[in-house]
């Protein structure tokens, strides 16, 4: 093997042991993320258990809209402001009144 060839497989020794270190490295820094991940999880199940099963979600809305329509209503309510709130922040129209 000439000079070049040897040097180019140092290099790439080096490189493989560099990759391994920054690869570990990386693992251990995700594990502080493994809370978020595991309730973000949670999340993505329960959205498709949602989806998958509508009626009993569906039925308890009309138990709570005739044994508490006051309450319920109160829960559109909110609801529909966080809504308009969430999409206000997304157009960038904050509502607040800027003076020059």
């Amino acid at each position: 093997m000439n000079q070049r060839g040897a040097e180019l497989a140092q290099r790439r020794e080096g490189l493989t042991v560099r990759s391994g270190q920054l690869r570990q490295q990386a693992a251990t820094q995700m594990q502080a993320l493994q809370p978020v991940f595991s309730w973000a999880d949670r999340l993505q199940d329960a959205w498709i258990w949602l989806r998958a099963n509508p009626v009993p979600v569906l039925a308890s809305l009309l138990g709570l809209v005739v044994w508490r329509p006051r309450r319920a209503l109160g829960l559109v309510w909110r609801a529909w402001s966080g809504w308009r709130m969430l999409q206000r922040l997304r157009s960038g129209r904050t509502g607040l009144v800027r003076r020059p």
